[in-house]
């Protein structure tokens, strides 16, 4: 009998990043993000917001502010709980110039729209 074998969905990697996120393991996380399109799969808003808020649970404020970024390469736009993730990484290690930072630049951000 053959194998059935499922392409990885958006929905399901998204799913797998936010339990990841939930359960305090930023790492598998961040492997798991960045997997994807590997699988032609593209990250949206969900599973960045779930990747940078992984990040931020896991102290890794530095790599939550690079996800953050990388975000318009995969044109995606952060929103609320995205910038609300990345600033809460910064505080979290003691960053509040760039929380500070992020809050003017989401402020910005939503002038836009």
């Amino acid at each position: 009998m053959a194998k059935l074998q499922l392409s990885p969905q958006e929905v399901t990697c998204s799913a797998a990043v936010s339990a990841c996120e939930k359960g305090r393991q930023w790492q598998r996380a961040l492997h798991l993000f960045h997997e994807m399109p590997l699988h032609r799969v593209l990250p949206n808003e969900v599973t960045f917001g779930a990747v940078i808020s992984a990040c931020g649970r896991g102290e890794q404020w530095e790599k939550a502010l690079q996800l953050l970024n990388e975000m318009a390469l995969f044109f995606a736009a952060p929103n609320a709980v995205i910038f609300n993730a990345a600033i809460s990484s910064c505080e979290k290690a003691g960053q509040w110039q760039l929380a500070v930072q992020l809050l003017s630049t989401m402020s910005d951000v939503r002038t836009l729209f």
